[in-house]
């Protein structure tokens, strides 16, 4: 929100002055959509056969210009739920994660649910389901990783109350046949 300018003699500045929850909001959203277009743009390829690895990890060809060469992003970590197969008699660990590229949850009306909404009230809750991938627990004995990823708001929620926690592993389960 613009609040006002300062003239000194040829540059002015302008004072701003924001909310920092609504600051942190739009920092996840740029974050959100950097990683996103990061991911989309990942199918275009150098047209130079002579493209450079530089230090970031990403191809700059003789013309100057870079593209992403990972088709990933690294979700933020909430919480682990430990689980034992039924079937393969095997340790599954669910890894709760959280990034802002995946949709918030919509209420009953069909829009997305507000900062201060109860999570009582959120009615669809997108979500993302990584590949189970093989590791060994602090053992040393091979179990399963699975990565299932909310939107941020979700795992803030699980915080502070156990109930909705309790729904949101078993939405996560959902999906496998422990």
């Amino acid at each position: 929100m613009l609040i006002g300018a300062l003239d000194n003699g040829d540059n002015t500045h302008e004072l701003n002055l924001t909310n920092p929850l609504e600051e942190h909001k739009q920092e996840e959203a740029n974050a959100a959509a950097e990683d996103i277009k990061n991911f989309n743009n990942n199918n275009a390829t150098s047209s130079s056969s002579s493209a450079s690895k530089t230090k970031t990890g990403q191809k700059k060809s003789s013309s100057g210009t870079r593209s992403n060469t990972s088709r990933s992003f690294t979700p933020k970590g909430s919480f682990v739920v430990k689980a034992y197969g039924r079937y393969i008699k095997k340790k599954i660990f669910l890894n709760i994660c959280c990034h802002p590229g995946v949709q918030r949850p919509m209420g009953s009306s069909g829009k997305e649910v507000e900062d201060d909404t109860q999570p009582h009230l959120a009615r669809q809750i997108p979500l993302l389901i990584g590949l189970p991938r093989d590791m060994k627990d602090a053992k040393g004995i091979g179990s399963t990783a699975i990565d299932v990823i909310f939107n941020p708001w979700v795992t803030m929620k699980t915080e502070h109350n156990n109930m909705f926690k309790s729904q949101v592993v078993d939405l996560g389960k959902f999906y496998f046949d422990f």
